[in-house]
C-alpha cells in the first residue's frame, strides 16, 4: 500500500476504510495520525487537502484480503476490538503491552521500524 499509493506512514495509519473505494480501485486521503492510543488524535494531510490516489489492482486485491481478515478478528473479538474503522490498526501480534487494544491506531513508528524493515 504505501509502495502503490505514496503515502504518508501517518497518511496510512490514519487512513479509515469509508475512504477505501475497493470496487473503483482507489483511495482518498483525507487525515494522518497524530497520536494514537485510547483516544487517537487525527488531523488533516500535510498540504490540508484531500487527495484520490488510483490503486494498482494487486494492492485492490491485498487490501480485499485484509478487510476480510479484520473482519475475522472483529467479530472474533468483539468485546476486545476498539473499532475507529481504521485500515492499518493493531492486530494481536501488535498488542504487547496492557494498554494496547485491538483496533487502536498502529505507531507511526511501528510501521516504520516493523513493516518498512522487512521490505527492506
Amino acid at each position: 500500500m504505501a509502495l502503490d499509493s505514496g503515502c504518508r506512514k501517518s497518511e496510512l495509519a490514519g487512513l479509515r476504510w469509508s475512504d477505501v473505494d475497493l470496487a473503483e480501485g482507489r483511495i482518498v486521503v483525507r487525515q494522518q495520525l497524530l497520536s494514537g492510543g485510547r483516544e487517537p488524535v487525527f488531523a488533516p494531510t500535510k498540504g490540508k487537502r484531500a487527495r484520490t490516489i488510483d490503486l494498482a489492482p494487486e494492492t485492490v486485491d491485498l487490501l480485499r484480503a485484509h478487510k476480510q481478515h479484520q473482519a475475522a478478528v472483529k467479530l472474533k473479538n468483539r468485546q476486545a476490538f476498539r473499532d475507529h474503522g481504521l485500515v492499518f490498526c493493531k492486530d494481536w501480534s501488535d498488542v504487547t503491552h496492557k494498554r494496547d487494544t485491538l483496533g487502536d491506531p498502529l505507531s507511526i513508528d511501528h510501521l516504520g521500524q516493523r513493516e518498512f524493515a522487512r521490505l527492506r
